[in-house]
């Protein structure tokens, strides 16, 4: 008798979760851009050798929102690879923030250079290194998660979440949460 009380008492309460679960609606996460700052700024620097000729690193990253962009400002040293000289400055880029699911991350789409300044550049360098700005955008920047989501933002009472949707907020991003069903 106790074990058929036993087993009437978990087919109710796997009932009644599983029930419950269906009450879950869509939930909003706010990612303030100081979070994201920080959490970015731990997979930084990103040091890279360019064709061979450069060595470029990004660090210290700068976050701010444009309207429905993410704008970033990076701190920039840029060094010939036969050269002892190298040259220090900023580059800023913007793009769509977007959400990865494989990843289960936020990465930057649509990116663009916004400014390179290179302080110290010969002015007969500065076009070729602008170029330089754009191809390191496509190549390092929009394949780097801004955020990874842990596995906690994935499951709420039971109820495994999807991250469906994102919008710019003044100070950070929102990430709409759905049941997924």
């Amino acid at each position: 008798m106790m074990k058929l009380t036993l087993r009437i008492l978990v087919a109710f309460l796997t009932l009644l979760l599983s029930a419950c679960s269906t009450l879950i609606g869509p939930r909003s996460v706010e990612l303030p851009l100081a979070q994201l700052q920080e959490k970015l700024a731990q997979r930084l620097p990103i040091n890279q050798r360019y064709l061979e000729l450069f060595d470029v690193l990004l660090d210290h990253p700068r976050l701010s929102v444009q309207g429905e962009r993410l704008a970033m400002t990076l701190d920039a040293a840029i060094k010939p690879l036969k050269s002892q000289n190298a040259w220090d400055g900023s580059f800023s880029l913007s793009g769509v923030p977007r959400l990865d699911q494989a990843r289960q991350s936020l990465v930057l789409s649509q990116v663009r250079v916004d400014k390179l300044t290179i302080n110290g550049l010969p002015s007969v360098l500065t076009n070729q290194i602008g170029r330089l700005g754009g191809a390191l955008a496509e190549q390092f920047i929009a394949d780097l998660p801004l955020y990874i989501f842990g596995p906690a933002e994935y499951l709420v009472l039971g109820t495994r979440m999807q991250a469906t949707n994102i919008n710019t907020a003044p100070n950070g991003l929102v990430i709409t949460f759905e049941p997924v069903r």
